[in-house]
């Protein structure tokens, strides 16, 4: 059984800018836990609340969203690579992250056929960027959703909303269906959020 620990201080002293001054590693821990967000907290669904790692990709879902995230490798330690397979999430608090591979042959759902879409629908991108203070960021989080809701005329949950945001310039798709996902991320980052029906 392998064990991986990512620790966010790990590599404090390594200066791998990203984009600014972002280190390497700091966006790597991120997008990770970034990523975690979306696994499900239903402990009679053991495949869902798995992190699943392929061809360069890192996955979870709850069956309502997803978030993907691939990750540059090429900036970080080799013992950074999480190699293909799916993780049971043992600890993810905000400095370290602890995933053991799954032995149980539990297979993961095959997020690609919801990602093998055709665009229908291009909403037009809308930058997001966090200030230090709450009500800056509220006010963000209020035009996104203003965004989300008027360019893509679907009601999406907004704690998913929150969870899947991501600062810098987030960009929109559809799939035409008007029960289909919405579709948003920024650079290596990817969030599927199914609307809500009723």
């Amino acid at each position: 059984m392998d064990v991986i620990i990512i620790e966010k201080d790990r590599f404090k002293a390594l200066l791998m800018p990203i984009s600014g001054n972002v280190p390497a590693w700091q966006e790597y821990f991120d997008a990770l836990e970034w990523t975690l967000r979306a696994r499900s907290k239903d402990g009679t669904r053991q495949n869902l609340r798995m992190l699943n790692s392929k061809d360069g990709f890192l996955a979870c879902t709850d069956g309502n969203r997803l978030h993907v995230y691939q990750p540059d490798y090429d900036d970080l330690p080799l013992d950074c690579v999480i190699p293909d397979g799916n993780y049971e999430v043992t600890t993810a608090t905000k400095n370290q992250i602890i995933l053991t591979s799954d032995g149980s042959g539990r297979d993961f759902p095959d997020y690609w056929k919801i990602l093998d879409y055709k665009a229908h629908n291009v909403i037009s991108p809308i930058d997001v960027y966090y200030g230090s203070e709450k009500q800056y960021c509220d006010i963000f989080f209020t035009r996104l959703v203003y965004h989300i809701n008027t360019q893509s005329k679907k009601m999406i949950n907004l704690d998913f909303v929150k969870d899947a945001m991501v600062e810098g310039q987030l960009n929109f798709q559809t799939d035409g269906r008007d029960l289909g996902p919405l579709f948003f991320g920024n650079g290596s980052r990817l969030a599927v959020l199914m609307p809500i029906i009723g």
